[in-house]
């Protein structure tokens, strides 16, 4: 009897998490967020991908937040087209307001959800992340969905916490090398 109840608990733990749903740790409202987030630049948190984007590709940014890293990689991409895409309504509103302060005319900022990009297969020339996937109960299904809308040939730039060693590109089958 103890044993079936260890096991019946063990299970609904299990459906638990991966019903889960994926929420930012630290919120996005606290004033430390607000300030780390408008910090942060392409120049710096992407500075590994610039070298990758030419003037003309199409860009995706998952988890844009505010963003202050996507308008510099808009600009790298320029007169390409750069799509920002967060869970939070709210930091989707900041990154419009952040955007409509430059005279950036190529990006656009969208309500998505990274395990399910709404957009067709091969879409983008290029797609990035910085300090998402740490936050996701199944970052290789989501490295899987922007390995779907990038174009053959694209590249994927991804800049996260490594909490546990492992390398994604074991997980989701991708050849080394694959991730910029």
């Amino acid at each position: 009897m103890i044993a079936e109840a260890i096991t019946t608990h063990r299970k609904e733990t299990a459906m638990d998490k991966s019903n889960a749903v994926d929420q930012y740790a630290h919120g996005y409202d606290s004033a430390l967020t607000l300030v780390q987030h408008a910090r942060r630049r392409a120049e710096k948190q992407a500075a590994f991908l610039l070298p990758h984007l030419q003037s003309g590709m199409s860009l995706l940014d998952c988890g844009c937040g505010s963003g202050s890293i996507t308008i510099g990689l808009a600009k790298a991409v320029a007169p390409g087209k750069t799509v920002g895409i967060d869970v939070s309504g709210v930091e989707i509103e900041r990154a419009r307001a952040n955007a409509s302060n430059t005279e950036m005319s190529n990006i656009l900022f969208e309500v998505g959800n990274v395990y399910a990009l709404d957009f067709p297969d091969n879409s983008f020339d290029a797609v990035f992340s910085h300090n998402v996937l740490e936050h996701l109960n199944d970052p290789a299904r989501a490295i899987a969905e922007m390995q779907r809308v990038l174009k053959p040939g694209g590249v994927i730039g991804i800049r996260d916490a490594d909490m546990g060693g492992g390398r994604a590109t074991d997980r989701v089958g991708l050849p080394r090398g694959a991730l910029a």
